[in-house]
């Protein structure tokens, strides 16, 4: 999380894709809110996906973009 942070400070707009395990992706959810845990895990599909945006440090929007 670090190395994105120092990333997005360097540039004023910042656009990444990050390919992970659900569990990684969790854990990177809850860093910026703590409500995604162990049942958001739970129940999401194998596999899935998520598009975060994050503006100054916060979590302001998460979308699932995942069609099953």
């Amino acid at each position: 999380m670090d190395e994105l942070q120092r990333e997005k400070q360097m540039r004023s707009e910042v656009e990444v894709a990050i390919g992970t395990h659900g569990n990684v992706m969790t854990l990177m959810m809850n860093y910026f809110d703590s409500t995604y845990g162990l049942d958001f895990l739970v129940h999401t599909s194998k596999p899935d996906i998520y598009r975060m945006e994050i503006v100054n440090n916060q979590l302001k929007e998460v979308k699932r973009l995942w069609k099953e």
